[in-house]
């Protein structure tokens, strides 16, 4: 799965600042280096650890799905393909 790293920025900076918190306190929370978080924020980091993702999660309290922009009627589709037992 490619991640849209300009989307996740947007929703990592919409979050931060509903909850009120700056670069340096987030960056705190979810034990990354607040650089990072900048370019994170502006688009311009390449890629992203699942484990930093989840740091990020939880410090913002929101879902991995939000922050990645999957909808989530999605979750729906991914059970089409499985057989039922």
């Amino acid at each position: 799965m490619d991640i849209d790293m300009p989307a996740l920025g947007r929703r990592l900076l919409q979050a931060r600042l509903q909850r009120g918190l700056n670069q340096s306190e987030l960056a705190r929370r979810a034990d990354l280096h607040r650089p990072t978080l900048l370019h994170l924020e502006h688009g311009t980091k390449r890629y992203l650890r699942a484990d930093s993702l989840y740091r990020l999660a939880i410090a913002l309290d929101v879902s991995i799905d939000w922050l990645l922009g999957i909808p989530y009627d999605a979750h729906d589709s991914c059970d089409a393909g499985l057989s039922r037992r």
